[in-house]
């Protein structure tokens, strides 16, 4: 199963630890075809047998405000009949009891693929220093230690498939720093985890770089992608938020990544945001998921298009 979301403990001192025991079941790597020849004194055989992709019955996008965001062109893909795609509010792993949230959503739930999308709570939660002591030399290595590896531990332990999106960069340079650099602790642990598995190995975490899918060519943030025609908004007016173009691109990133995981989608890339309810009728999207609230994916007036920015 794919996991995309993460619970969290309480914000008290000493990290997160769980009591619960977790029965270890993961999906089986996806094999290539494979060829057995059966020979006698006068007859030869040849039988070929391919591995089917995987069908899954859930999909959950979970996380903050920017996987609200993704989370439109991922169920417009992804949802049919036989895949349910759903939205879970987890700002992250140290606030808003995260680590319990993440726990219950990979222990009771236990979605197929959870796609994980957070950053800007959990960086903030550092910032103020009441969990982790950001102003000691091994704060990193302190909050690895405590809250991200066993965020990754629980995530792969009872057969989820994970997708770990990076936080994006933000029009402010200092939160852009801060985002980046604490997602970077979370890309050196999960780089070290699949390190330690096999290739193919359903343990081993995707990741889809954000940054690469919406960085300017000097690798700066761009609201506005010009060097596409036509010029695509890819972040809300905040310089934070996704907006549609922007949320598709990660959502084709998703539909990638199960595929090259074997796993059977609908399709290959998300419906045309240009022209689809998900995005230009929010009151579709509400209606769909019951944990979308009351907000809207993409606010009015707050995705322009790029001719009045």
């Amino acid at each position: 199963m794919i996991v995309l979301a993460v619970t969290a403990a309480a914000c008290g001192g000493g990290g997160y630890s769980s009591e619960s025991s977790a029965v270890v079941a993961t999906l089986p790597a996806t094999e290539p075809p494979t060829t057995t020849t059966t020979s006698t004194t006068t007859t030869t055989t040849t039988t070929t047998t391919t591995t089917l992709p995987t069908t899954v019955g859930s999909i959950l996008v979970a996380g903050d405000s920017n996987a609200r965001s993704l989370f439109p062109p991922v169920q417009a893909a992804l949802e049919t009949d036989s895949t349910e795609v759903r939205l879970e509010w987890v700002i992250g792993v140290l606030l808003d009891d995260g680590m319990v949230k993440w726990e219950r959503i990979f222990t009771v739930d236990r979605p197929d693929v959870v796609v994980a999308h957070f950053m800007p709570w959990e960086s903030a939660a550092l910032r103020e220093g009441t969990v982790i002591d950001t102003s000691a030399a091994d704060w990193a290595a302190s909050y690895r230690a405590e809250w991200v590896e066993p965020w990754i531990e629980l995530a792969v332990s009872t057969g989820s498939r994970i997708i770990w999106v990076t936080p994006p960069l933000t029009a402010d340079p200092d939160r852009s720093a801060e985002h980046q650099e604490v997602g970077g602790v979370w890309v050196e642990a999960i780089e070290q985890h699949n390190a330690a598995l096999p290739t193919g190995d359903p343990r081993r975490i995707s990741m889809i770089d954000s940054v690469a899918l919406s960085a300017g060519p000097d690798g700066e943030f761009v609201d506005i992608d010009v060097t596409v025609d036509p010029a695509e908004r890819l972040f809300n007016a905040d310089g934070l938020h996704w907006c549609p173009a922007g949320a598709a691109r990660v959502a084709d990133a998703v539909i990638d990544t199960l595929i090259s995981a074997g796993i059977a989608t609908p399709s290959t890339r998300t419906p045309d945001w240009q022209a689809s309810s998900w995005a230009l009728d929010p009151a579709s999207v509400r209606a769909s998921e019951p944990n979308f609230g009351t907000g809207y994916p993409y606010p009015p007036g707050e995705c322009p298009g790029p001719a009045n920015p």
